[in-house]
């Protein structure tokens, strides 16, 4: 895929294996770009880093998507979700707010919840963390790691670096992977930037 005479993702074969699988490297580099491509192939749950939710309350919209998921029963689905909005610190009145009301921190817990509530084993996120607080940031990919047998996440945190079986960056559009020291999990950040 090009922008202009700049090659952002080349076309290539891509395997994911079993584990959170993070992409991380500064702005500009294709990121995004390369998760909507891999959600053409692989249609699983996605997250995507501009949240934008129809008018409603939290319930009515995790109703809907119950109705519309093939992964689980509607029943399932919505246990799933329960229990999931408590796992990520958002008790039982969530449910009745209004999505107009959440926070973007609540809203992007929200959206983690109806995607994982499918029991599809998988999930795609584009920066999933970005608003949340260290603390619920570790509880939303510990949520991810526990959740899934394998998810692509992309990223700029720290703390969801930390929760990554195995970490990648794009060079020239090409997805290469990355060995990390734990040393280096704290700048992590500063470890792609180019040289």
């Amino acid at each position: 895929m090009r922008f202009g005479k700049r090659v952002v993702v080349e076309e290539q074969e891509v395997l994911i294996e079993r584990g959170v699988s993070c992409l991380v490297g500064p702005s500009g580099l294709g990121k995004s770009t390369f998760l909507k491509q891999l959600l053409k192939e692989l249609s699983w749950p996605y997250v995507p880093q501009e949240l934008k939710f129809p008018p409603g309350r939290v319930a009515e919209l995790a109703a809907h998507l119950a109705s519309l998921n093939h992964c689980a029963s509607p029943r399932t689905y919505l246990k799933n979700f329960v229990e999931l909005m408590g796992e990520l610190n958002l008790g039982p009145e969530y449910l009745h707010k209004g999505v107009w009301e959440l926070s973007s921190g609540e809203r992007q817990r929200v959206a983690v919840a109806l995607q994982l509530a499918r029991g599809c084993c998988s999930l795609l996120a584009d920066e999933p963390t970005s608003q949340l607080d260290p603390q619920n940031s570790a509880k939303l990919m510990d949520t991810i790691k526990k959740r899934t047998k394998v998810s692509f996440v992309v990223t700029h945190d720290p703390v969801a670096l930390g929760f990554c079986d195995r970490v990648f960056t794009l060079r020239e559009g090409v997805l290469v992977e990355e060995v990390i020291s734990k040393d280096c999990l704290e700048g992590c950040v500063r470890c792609f930037l180019p040289s």
